[in-house]
């Protein structure tokens, strides 16, 4: 256009070139519209696979090493985390291998103006690699520590929002507001050595670019003096030099995320690399469950919960589980879920081996039921169905025989009312019953009550009672209400991981000074 059109005077010509270069500029819009617009497509695909991916993990994860990793962490993880690796994952590595093609086509133009000015630019590239290995151990380094401090951040709002009502009522604020202000800023600290990594990558860069202009003009200059190259000629080369530069830069930012990307996906690789729970039991649940804990040991953190447990109680029985807080109650019927598989020993559930029982099986059948138990931010009714097909008349059985029908009435939309998030919008109390009904409504075989009506008043609690009567099941109770503990058949009396009693409530009241002293010490009457 410069010197075949604008010098010659070619009117004639000067439109069609226009045109001609208005199609190759339009054309690139376009194009780079599809593949930005592919790439953040393909960029949510991926999160959502991944996030999916790990959420499924974590299910798996016995709880003795999911509670090692803590709910924080599992967070960063599971949603920033995951949104960089996905970038990771779909534009780094076509995004440096298309550009590493763009350098040489872009070289391979320049040369046709000028091979001279194209040996000048090349010249200039090592001294980008230079920058780049720099900065790449520094970068790597600060992020892993970076990654680390944010998961604390988040684990530290994670607990302080929670348990937002006792800061409020224990008027601790600042001192909760202090604890959270040193994570972040240890946070902080970390992310401006990982800024001051990534910054200096991205100027040096630009610095390149920007000393490459004035040797390019400079040396351009004296060839277009010396009549080597025409002014047309060095007019093309440098607006077409600058082309180079975009697709370096992209390259390295692609590059330091490749670096990122390693310590991300270890982060994400602990999580898939985690021990699954052994479910490849083969036996059914058996018509004859008995339970018999044999020699059983549990070490949680290389603390000694449990030692030499052996207890057995027979099918359709009602046994108390009493002792002192920290005594291994909460422990020993999370094994008989399989939350936890015990250390040493194991439990006989109908002679078998629990382990040897297919884990959803003993999951459909056993069911535990906690004081703290989470609800969902779904409906009261979506809470007890959890999806599963049960009649109209299974549902209102279990929710009468829960008491949840003495409630119900309050809530604006009945059954249908949203409970909001771990069923903030309900008392403990029938939160409880809550989840009372949604075990009821299975008919397990064992029910297991942890503190489970510790929000019910006595009356309500003795209603519950009075109808679990009518289920045949075993029934096992954890609970500090004396009108509660005298309703099993046999009472089992806890401290420091074993056993120093076993009978009714009347003859450990009589013959167990430990049993009298924590009736008369800790027990609801």
């Amino acid at each position: 256009m410069i010197d075949e059109v604008i010098f010659q005077n070619k009117f004639s010509l000067l439109l069609p070139s226009m045109l001609a270069y208005l199609t190759v500029v339009v054309g690139q819009v376009i194009l780079g519209f599809f593949e930005n617009y592919y790439a953040s497509a393909s960029e949510a695909d991926v999160i959502k696979n991944e996030q999916l991916t790990l959420y499924e993990k974590v299910q798996k994860i016995p709880s003795a090493y999911s509670s090692d990793s803590q709910i924080g962490d599992f967070l960063a993880r599971i949603t920033s985390d995951i949104n960089e690796i996905a970038n990771f994952l779909v534009l780094t590595k076509p995004v440096i291998i298309l550009n590493i093609i763009d350098v040489f086509i872009i070289l391979i133009v320049l040369s046709t103006f000028s091979w001279q000015l194209t040996l000048l630019v090349i010249a200039t590239i090592p001294l980008y690699y230079w920058i780049l290995n720099h900065f790449n151990k520094r970068l790597l380094d600060a992020s892993k520590k970076e990654r680390k401090e944010y998961s604390k951040v988040m684990e530290s709002l994670r607990e302080k929002i929670e348990g937002i009502n006792i800061i409020k009522l224990f008027v601790k604020e600042p001192l909760f507001h202090k604890k959270l202000e040193k994570d972040t800023e240890d946070w902080r600290k970390e992310k401006r050595k990982y800024a001051w990594n990534i910054t200096g990558l991205d100027q040096g860069m630009i610095f390149v670019i920007t000393i490459t202009t004035p040797l390019v003009i400079g040396l351009g200059g004296y060839m277009v003096m010396s009549d080597i190259i025409t002014i047309g000629s060095l007019m093309a080369f440098y607006s077409f030099s600058s082309w180079l530069y975009n697709p370096l830069r992209m390259i390295n930012e692609q590059l330091a995320q490749l670096q990122r990307g390693d310590s991300l996906a270890e982060r994400f690789f602990e999580i898939l690399d985690m021990p699954e729970e052994e479910g490849d039991g083969i036996y059914l649940f058996p018509e004859n469950y008995d339970v018999e804990y044999k020699n059983i040991s549990f070490k949680y953190r290389d603390e000694i919960v449990l030692k030499n447990i052996n207890l057995f109680f027979g099918k359709n029985e009602k046994v108390a589980l009493v002792g002192t807080s920290g005594s291994g109650k909460s422990t020993m019927v999370s094994l008989l879920v399989r939350l936890y598989d015990p250390t040493n020993g194991k439990i006989l559930l109908g002679n078998k081996n629990i382990i040897d029982y297919k884990l959803q099986e003993i999951r459909e059948k056993i069911k535990l039921v906690r004081g703290n138990e989470p609800l969902f931010n779904m409906t009261v009714k979506e809470n007890i169905m959890l999806d599963d097909e049960f009649t109209e008349e299974e549902f209102m059985k279990a929710v009468k025989k829960a008491k949840v029908d003495k409630f119900i009435g309050l809530l604006y939309e009945g059954y249908d009312t949203v409970v909001r998030e771990r069923g903030s919008k309900l008392s403990d109390g029938q939160r409880q019953r809550v989840a009372i009904a949604r075990a009821l409504i299975r008919e397990p075989k064992v029910l297991i009550l942890d503190e489970a009506t510790s929000g019910v008043d006595s009356q309500t609690e003795e209603e519950i009672f009075d109808e679990l009567k009518e289920y045949k099941m075993t029934l096992i109770i954890i609970s500090h209400r004396l009108s509660t503990i005298r309703k099993a058949n046999k009472v089992i009396l806890l401290k420091d991981g074993e056993i120093k009693g076993e009978g009714v409530h009347e003859e450990l009241l009589k013959n167990s000074p430990i049993y009298k002293e924590i009736i008369e010490s800790q027990l609801v009457v």
